[in-house]
């Protein structure tokens, strides 16, 4: 099991702070896993360079993109945007929900679907999750199609050919906090127990993320009562709601967390000003990634980590921010 340098609380990394990323990578490819140290080293966040992507199938570590902020949304460019940037699989939005009454997608149409096949045949860039993009926007278990969103989801995953699935439970009054939503949360726990059972059957893992912590997160998987649903876990919106995520993630284990959901989450708490929310790049922002790593290596946790929003500030070309993303999670996670 790797021992850090101390155990010290979760800290924001600065570009004085962050870990030495190409040394350690270096060195940790030498080791099992089971004896790789974090050391207390330091260097500027990585900057955008050659994207880093090797074969992803045989990798602990898979790094993703939301498609949503590759800026291709649902489009087949995503492949090229995503394999520009160096990343290994992309989450493909599902597609809209206008009003919540009703779904659109382009995936239904069989030209498009095989254009899908052919892009990630063509770049090597694999298809990581299905994801809810829309449900940002909803209250999930208030949509008069809840039940067949979610069969609809289950479907879908079987059909590009992937495993995970992943969906928000974000909006103001849809997240799975409580008291103040525990009517939202028993209408949600109701509603995936109708389809839960149709995942189990086809193999796949349905990943729900919300603003609560590991006791959040196990009452209502427990409530729910599947294998099949688990935690699509968020580090910097656990961070930007207080919680000791690193804990958090110890408390689930690694049989319950089916993915992270990568964001570098308020700077608020480092530099004072709330509109700088989310403008910073991975190594610059709150979340601890040298400690995020002791904890998943010792829990022996592997899987998708899928990037959403991190910018450099002023920014918000792909083309940069992603693939300096991405290349800081490879040099930090070259399993």
């Amino acid at each position: 099991m790797e021992t850090p340098a101390s155990d010290r609380p979760a800290v924001s990394m600065s570009r004085r702070s962050a870990l030495s990323l190409a040394g350690a990578a270096a060195a940790a490819l030498a080791l099992p896993w089971g004896q790789r140290a974090a050391d207390g080293q330091t260097t500027k966040p990585a900057a955008a360079s050659q994207p880093t992507t090797r074969l992803a199938k045989d990798r602990r570590f898979k790094i993703a993109g939301d498609d949503l902020f590759l800026l291709a949304r649902q489009k087949v460019k995503a492949f090229k945007v995503a394999k520009k940037a160096g990343l290994d699989g992309i989450q493909v939005d599902m597609g809209s929900l206008p009003q919540g009454a009703e779904f659109k997608t382009t995936l239904t149409d069989p030209a498009i679907f095989d254009q899908y096949m052919a892009a990630t045949k063509e770049t090597g860039v694999e298809i990581a999750s299905m994801a809810w993009f829309a449900m940002y926007a909803h209250v999930y278990p208030d949509m008069p199609i809840a039940v067949d969103v979610g069969h609809q989801w289950i479907e879908t995953i079987v059909k590009m050919g992937c495993k995970l699935g992943y969906m928000p439970l974000m909006t103001k009054d849809g997240t799975l906090a409580e008291p103040e939503h525990a009517a939202v949360w028993q209408r949600t726990v109701d509603t995936f127990k109708k389809f839960a059972p149709a995942a189990e059957k086809a193999g796949v893992v349905l990943g729900i993320e919300s603003n609560i912590n590991a006791d959040g997160y196990k009452k209502f998987l427990d409530a729910v009562g599947s294998p099949a649903v688990r935690a699509f876990y968020n580090p910097g919106v656990g961070l930007d709601n207080g919680y000791d995520v690193y804990a958090d993630i110890r408390a689930l284990g690694k049989d319950r967390v089916c993915a992270l959901h990568l964001e570098q989450g308020s700077v608020a708490m480092m530099a004072g000003d709330p509109a700088e929310k989310f403008e910073r790049r991975f190594g610059d922002g709150l979340i601890n990634f040298p400690k995020l790593r002791y904890v998943l290596m010792n829990m022996e946790w592997g899987g998708w980590m899928s990037i959403a929003r991190s910018r450099l500030k002023g920014t918000t070309s792909p083309d940069t921010n992603m693939l300096a993303n991405a290349k800081f999670l490879h040099d930090l996670f070259p399993e």
